[in-house]
């Protein structure tokens, strides 16, 4: 992902104030690394997106976690609601002022993230810890290593690892016995499309189910606006589109596929193959990817019903 990543807003995560690109930063982001750097093990650090409380929320006690953003409340898929999360202080934005009121000992946020409001911390003495967007698997991975090394939780985050990539192997595992099909991760609220092609979690998502990004196939990098035209040139075997992450409405972008009548052309349309999958898990970057993962693979075998 790129601070770039508008498609957010047509995926309805313009509400991920915390979890999604804020306007581009300035300066080198130093990513992968602490500044200034830990004299002592945190105990009030600060998670400044979604992803970053679902990754403490696996590796750390509670109790070393000051604060997390509100968005987790309604756009995760972990329960953040109930104790002792539940209790703990909510912040609306990543922004200096309300974190440093917090006395934070680390702030863990990702590179697309406001650079300036990071600055304004280190120079407050903030560490800072900015973590790179995960564009594969292999990306959750060696965040987990990384931040398991730095809090003191290596043995954790070996352990979930471990979970991890077991589930990610049965996965590939069963992919490899369905056809290899193509799949646009596609976005229209009826004001334009947009799809997910190369270096996106979406395209991780895409991978670890054994599907062909047809974005990046058709050389889309990170998302892109696509006309109809697009669409139909790529004509892809099937749709995967997202829905609220309540999954109250339906999907608006299912609604639009089956509404447009040039679209009528493509099978998938006709056919109905749209893979819907809650908008939360197609930006999910942290180990929230295995969840999205399993989502799109019983949308598949909703799809493709395996012979009996």
């Amino acid at each position: 992902m790129h601070p770039t990543l508008v498609l957010a807003a047509l995926f309805a995560w313009t509400a991920l104030g915390a979890c999604r690109p804020e306007p581009a930063a300035r300066a080198p982001i130093q990513v992968g690394t602490i500044e200034p750097r830990l004299t002592s093990a945190p105990v009030r650090i600060v998670p400044a997106t979604s992803a970053a409380a679902e990754y403490l929320q696996a590796l750390v006690d509670p109790a070393r976690v000051a604060a997390i953003p509100e968005q987790v409340d309604d756009f995760s898929v972990r329960d953040f609601r109930s104790e002792p999360w539940g209790a703990k202080p909510r912040f609306a934005k990543y922004a200096a002022e309300p974190l440093l009121v917090l006395d934070p000992d680390l702030v863990i946020t990702f590179q697309w993230q406001n650079q300036d409001t990071s600055t304004v911390l280190r120079r407050a003495g903030v560490p800072v810890l900015v973590l790179r967007a995960g564009a594969d698997y292999e990306s959750v991975r060696a965040t987990l290593a990384l931040l398991g090394e730095l809090l003191g939780a290596a043995e954790t985050a070996a352990e979930i690892t471990a979970a991890l990539d077991a589930r990610a192997a049965a996965l590939r595992q069963r992919a490899a016995l369905r056809p290899r099909l193509r799949a646009l991760v596609y976005s229209n609220d009826g004001t334009g499309g947009w799809a997910a092609g190369a270096g996106t979690t979406a395209g991780a998502l895409l991978d670890l189910t054994g599907l062909v990004n047809a974005g990046a196939e058709d050389g889309i990098v990170e998302h892109q606006q696509i006309d109809l035209e697009r669409v139909l040139r790529i004509a892809p075997d099937l749709f995967v589109c997202g829905a609220p992450a309540r999954g109250e409405g339906g999907s608006a972008t299912r609604a639009v596929l089956l509404s447009a009548a040039p679209l009528l052309r493509l099978d998938a349309v006709r056919q109905e193959r749209i893979a819907v999958v809650p908008s939360v898990l197609l930006s999910a970057d942290s180990p929230v990817l295995l969840d999205a993962a399993e989502a799109l693979e019983r949308e598949l075998l909703r799809l493709y019903p395996e012979p009996k």
